[in-house]
């Protein structure tokens, strides 16, 4: 099935900016430092990402390149704040330098690599993968039990796939180089279906991050 990626990319951006709006809006009716802001503010930034993206077939490849790694890993980076905070009375969260650091990391590979499509990707899917991975271990302790075992579940259920995500999309870059597309720096079909399951993953983990909210209300009462 062919998709056209412009119109994907503009869809997933609505799609974005919407959820994100609608858990801001939540966010800031609730108590400071309960994380939804920060998931929100996670949700918007990936949204952004997008038209970011497309610019690219404007002829603002580089700038593109770099400012949509940085949105991305900066996405996840939000994503393990939001949990961190969540649960911040369970464990202790991780510091600052480990959730911010990557973004820094992916946006100097990035300015480094404008030229080197496949070296890139490589090398920004594996730093944003150990993003994923620290979302899961995050997501997976505590471990609960009764409904917010199940809510949690979710969360994990996501970060795991977009971990597989991620490095599928290395592995399918490394064995398909010809399929780049110099004008983007991406095979266009591998990005096509790659935001489609993106925002899967997205809707999936905000569901079950806020469920995992609403589970805890339940307990409180």
């Amino acid at each position: 099935m062919y998709l056209d990626l412009p119109t994907l990319i503009w869809f997933m951006t609505l799609t974005s900016f919407t959820l994100g709006a609608a858990v801001l809006v939540v966010g800031w009716r609730s108590r400071a430092g309960d994380g939804l802001t920060a998931w929100g503010s996670s949700v918007a930034i990936q949204g952004l990402s997008y038209p970011l993206f497309e610019i690219r077939f404007h002829d603002w490849l580089g700038l593109s390149i770099v400012t949509t790694n940085v949105a991305t890993s900066a996405s996840v980076a939000l994503s393990i704040l939001a949990l961190s905070q969540f649960q911040r009375s369970q464990r202790p969260p991780p510091a600052n330098w480990v959730i911010w650091l990557p973004v820094l990391v992916c946006g100097i590979v990035a300015g480094f690599t404008v030229d080197h499509h496949e070296v890139r990707n490589e090398l920004i899917a594996l730093v944003i993968s150990a993003q994923a991975l620290l979302l899961v271990r995050l997501a997976a302790h505590p471990i609960s039990s009764g409904r917010r075992e199940r809510s949690r579940s979710l969360l994990v259920a996501g970060s795991v796939a977009m971990l597989l995500l991620l490095l599928l999309r290395v592995m399918m870059i490394v064995r398909h180089e010809e399929w780049i597309d110099e004008n983007i720096g991406v095979p266009i079909g591998l990005q096509s279906y790659s935001y489609v399951f993106a925002l899967m993953i997205l809707i999936f983990n905000t569901v079950g991050f806020l469920l995992m909210h609403k589970d805890r209300a339940l307990e409180i009462q």
